[in-house]
């Protein structure tokens, strides 16, 4: 992070040039930097106030996208004016859970700490949180850029942390005073999570990612993106129908995307003692530098890790696994791939419960295959420890963006969710 509180997606700045602040890259970052609030909050706190107040300065920034929604900027603040794909709706609601999440820490550190320049009840909006939850409560219907910006339509992910960012604004918004808001969120919230059943496609039993395309690249044809388990991670809730990591569509997604990808790239041959490096999606042409064959993204890999790992942490929790047509062929190859399970399988309308041999097996499994993801990653990184955005997918070589922010942060919350875990005994 500059001192200025921008945070660049890569310090590349030709081939490709990734020196730039994107706000979605920038808001996950924060998300992913919050847990350490509390373990060292001199350090963690200057961080977040340094990028509340660069956030307030882009926000008032005249851009392309003649609002909130505008992708990126110079790591000045000032606008960044090229032609690009915009607007992309998903940033504004990452930030506006990311700084609503700090605001509740300062909260409860602090009852008495006035937050008003965080978020204030006035409208038209004069405070960053609030300027960005009420784009998000008025905007959530539009067209939009998608997370790799390069379709335009209405998209899972884009739409998944919209509605977190409407129910986490809400909360804020009541415990602050401000019950209009708060009803207001909670309503529009209440009708996104009604339009996330569009991307349910009960025929290939998969989330897909875009519905109603309007612009934008048209050859990804599969519809099939590793962005959905990415929004299940970033903004997956613990209520039912929320799509979290461990929802049985996100698992069926998972599946999906495991068997889409492991014979996609020589390097998944070359290791098939580890479970797959991941893309983006299978049509996809960028390379890092241009357009020729896709290859796998760290941070695509690392969700899978993250994805395991979180997926045992709620089942250890629950103590009840119930096996259905959904979830089956995901648990089946979890326990076959992860070398753990002996031989177990699942069976359609099989219950496993916390002290069974079973349960205990299935648990074991997922510790260790989100293990084994991390592993793979391990194998493709370099002795100095760079990050980059790719991996060529016939080499392992890295490639791309070195030093990519958002690999870095993926690595992060994939790390510590094994790490949270790992703690919980069965």
């Amino acid at each position: 992070m500059s001192r200025n509180g921008a945070i660049y997606a890569s310090p590349s700045r030709n081939d490709p040039d990734y020196y730039y602040f994107w706000t979605r890259d920038g808001a996950l970052t924060m998300d992913a930097l919050a847990p350490y609030l509390k373990s060292d909050p001199a350090t963690y706190e200057d961080m977040f106030e340094r990028f509340t107040n660069f956030t307030i300065k882009i926000q008032a920034t005249p851009n392309p996208s003649n609002g909130v929604g505008e992708p990126k900027f110079n790591m000045d603040g000032s606008a960044f004016t090229g032609h690009w794909g915009r607007p992309q709706n998903d940033g504004p609601a990452i930030r506006a859970f990311a700084l609503s999440r700090y605001a509740e820490y300062l909260r409860a550190k602090d009852p008495s700490k006035d937050l008003s320049y965080l978020y204030k009840a006035s409208l038209p909006a004069q405070s960053p949180i609030k300027t960005d939850l009420e784009y998000v409560s008025h905007r959530w219907g539009d067209s939009s850029f998608e997370i790799w910006e390069e379709v335009k339509g209405h998209h899972f992910y884009t739409r998944l942390v919209q509605y977190k960012a409407m129910v986490d604004g809400a909360k804020l918004a009541a415990s602050l005073q401000d019950q209009g808001a708060a009803d207001w969120y909670n309503k529009q919230a209440f009708m996104i999570h009604r339009s996330l059943n569009d991307f349910w496609d009960s025929n290939r039993k998969l989330i897909v990612c875009t519905v109603g395309r309007d612009g934008g690249l048209d050859y990804k044809t599969s519809n099939l993106d590793n962005q959905v388990l990415l929004a299940a991670l970033h903004a997956g809730g613990d209520q039912p129908g929320t799509f979290a990591p461990w929802d049985d569509r996100v698992l069926a997604t998972i599946k999906a995307l495991v068997d889409t990808f492991r014979p996609a790239y020589t390097i998944n041959a070359q290791r098939p003692d580890l479970p797959p490096a991941i893309g983006r999606y299978i049509e996809d042409t960028y390379d890092g530098h241009g357009n020729s064959r896709g290859n796998p993204w760290i941070l695509n890999t690392a969700a899978h890790a993250e994805a395991q790992f979180r997926v045992r942490t709620h089942f250890a929790r629950t103590g009840l696994i119930t096996i259905n047509d959904l979830n089956r062929d995901f648990f089946n190859w979890v326990l076959a791939d992860s070398g753990v399970a002996n031989g177990l399988q699942v069976s359609n309308g099989q219950v496993l419960r916390k002290g069974d041999a079973n349960f205990a097996t299935v648990l074991n499994a997922l510790l260790a295959q989100g293990d084994r993801f991390i592993e793979r990653i391990r194998a493709h990184t370099p002795s100095d420890g760079n990050l980059y955005e790719q991996w060529n997918r016939e080499t392992a070589a890295s490639q791309g963006a070195p030093h990519l922010t958002w690999s870095y942060s993926s690595f992060a919350t994939a790390y510590t969710a094994g790490e949270e875990t790992r703690a919980i005994k069965v």
